[in-house]
């Protein structure tokens, strides 16, 4: 997947997205998740490190940065919904399978999240470069894996 991607980057076309499996369909392999944690994370550190170097090199970074915003940019804002709304009900799952009462402690698991995934940047808002803040996350936030 990330060769293809690499190609529509090149390409100026948008990532090909997938959807996440629910928890249910995934709770027997979690154990495995947790163990390739550390293996992607140093994937996505050094590719983020790659993408450092071509900010660095690179002659155009205007068109540099906007070709990273249009492979970032979904062909389809439905599927990036669906996608989000996944996400969020794979996350309660595993809150409430393992121990926590979000309905009970909101704030707590909002002030958690906050710290786990600090602002990186809202490209709609703060212009082309932004989207490119999302890679040097994985060069920033310390790990615990």
């Amino acid at each position: 997947m990330e060769d293809i991607n690499e190609q529509r980057f090149r390409n100026g076309e948008p990532y090909l997205l997938i959807h996440p499996r629910s928890y249910e369909d995934e709770k027997a392999e979690l154990p495995v998740l947790r163990k390739r944690a550390k293996e992607d994370f140093l994937f996505h550190q050094t590719k983020s490190k790659e993408y450092l170097h071509r900010v660095n090199t690179t002659e155009d970074l205007p068109s540099f940065c906007d070709q990273i915003n249009a492979s970032m940019n979904a062909a389809d804002p439905n599927e990036v919904e669906a996608i989000n709304r996944e996400m969020g009900e794979w996350f309660i799952s595993y809150l409430v399978d393992n121990g926590y009462a979000p309905q009970m402690d909101s704030v707590l698991i909002k002030q958690a999240i906050m710290s786990s995934f600090p602002h990186v940047g809202n490209t709609k808002e703060e212009g082309r470069t932004s989207a490119f803040f999302v890679f040097l996350v994985f060069l920033i936030i310390p790990s615990n894996i």
